[in-house]
């Protein structure tokens, strides 16, 4: 239980830190994502395990990498893409990552 509340912690913070570097207010952030005033900053009270849905309509009404929340990651466009098209092409991906660690060498 130990491991959960400190992966909550750690999921609340990037939230919190993420709507403070991009300038927006809890208040602001829980009227975007179209909830009442308080919504976001009962998603950051202690002893609230906010869903993943509920994260996700956040971070995406606020333009806020839901990754970074989530994982403590980034991941740019870029990425996405690959992942996008390994997931589109599996037949390739081995071709692909030969590729990738040869040139990694």
């Amino acid at each position: 239980m130990e491991t959960d509340d400190r992966i909550l912690a750690g999921v609340q913070h990037r939230l919190k830190k993420s709507l403070k570097d991009a300038g927006i207010s809890m208040r602001s952030a829980s009227l975007a994502a179209g909830r009442g005033p308080g919504f976001v900053s009962n998603l950051l009270s202690a002893g609230n395990d906010p869903s993943i849905s509920n994260l996700a309509e956040v971070c995406n009404s606020n333009k806020i990498s839901l990754a970074y929340v989530l994982l403590g990651i980034e991941i740019s466009d870029e990425t996405l893409e690959l992942i996008d098209l390994f997931q589109k092409h599996p037949e390739k991906r081995d071709g692909i990552l030969l590729l990738l660690s040869d040139r990694a060498s």
